[in-house]
């Protein structure tokens, strides 16, 4: 026999190894994994709503004010409308935040409800401000027609202020055009607290915090609005305001809230009425 073409004898494991790759062939069929050739029914898709946007908090006087931003006009279309909100609160203790809440609360508003209060895109409500040494920490959750919205980043009021009440000021300053008229409201400085700071010689050197203002406007005998005529507290002692004109009321109001480091106010002072009749002679 030639030994060139002897017969090749028979390797032994070959048949195991045939067996082995023919069962990973199959293996993923069996399974029912993708691309195996078998349909699976897919899951549907988790539907998140977005969470309440724009929340914020402040003291005023003896209340906290809670805000937040009203959903626009095309998010409420694409999640079935507007229902109403869920404020979530917590009362904790001031100096041990990581502790159990002291007590938790939860309101349930609908759109229309009277403790609510709509005003230049944002919503309003109030609660009690609670004790000293105690935080309070809110959650804000919008409820629409497809679902609840995430819960809003969390928002809290460490400890209640003693902001004092003040009084208002003005006078007429000069004529303005078509019949309007520029009134200057004032007020006295105060003084909120002395603090000390290293000065570049490296003494110590004590310096004042005054309090700033908020202002705000009204028509007589209507109710307040939420938010304050000037977008941001005032350091001056001072604001102008033009009144008058075209389509302008007769008589408008100012009053004056102080507002501490920390954007806390303190109590409405007395108002101030002003007419265009006051400044003939």
């Amino acid at each position: 026999m030639n030994r060139d073409f002897a017969p090749i004898p028979a390797q032994r494991g070959r048949p195991r190894r045939a067996a082995f790759v023919a069962l990973i062939a199959v293996l993923p069929a069996a399974l029912g994994l993708p691309g195996c050739g078998l349909k699976t029914t897919p899951k549907p898709a988790t539907l998140v709503l977005p969470p309440t946007e724009g929340v914020t908090l402040r003291q005023q006087d003896r209340e906290v004010l809670l805000a937040w931003r009203v959903p626009t006009s095309s998010s409420e279309a694409r999640w079935g409308g507007l229902r109403g909100y869920i404020v979530r609160m917590e009362r904790r203790r001031l100096y041990c935040p990581l502790c159990d809440p002291i007590a938790t609360r939860t309101w349930r508003y609908a759109r229309d409800d009277r403790a609510l209060t709509e005003e230049a895109g944002l919503a309003y409500v109030r609660y009690a401000a609670g004790a000293p040494r105690e935080m309070l920490r809110f959650q804000v959750s919008t409820l629409f027609g497809a679902g609840t919205g995430a819960p809003s980043q969390g928002v809290a009021l460490e400890s209640v202020a003693d902001v004092p009440a003040h009084t208002l000021r003005w006078q007429w300053l000069s004529p303005g055009s078509a019949g309007s008229r520029v009134a200057r409201l004032y007020w006295e400085p105060r003084r909120e607290q002395i603090y000390r700071i290293l000065s570049a010689e490296g003494r110590l050197v004590e310096r004042e915090r005054f309090y700033r203002a908020n202002l705000y406007r009204r028509v007589p005998r209507s109710a307040w609005p939420m938010a304050p005529l000037n977008p941001a507290p005032l350091e001056l002692l001072q604001f102008q305001a033009t009144l008058g004109g075209a389509g302008a009321p007769a008589l408008v109001e100012f009053a004056l809230r102080l507002v501490d480091q920390h954007g806390n106010e303190g109590p409405l002072s007395l108002p101030v009425t002003i007419g265009l009749e006051r400044a003939r002679p």
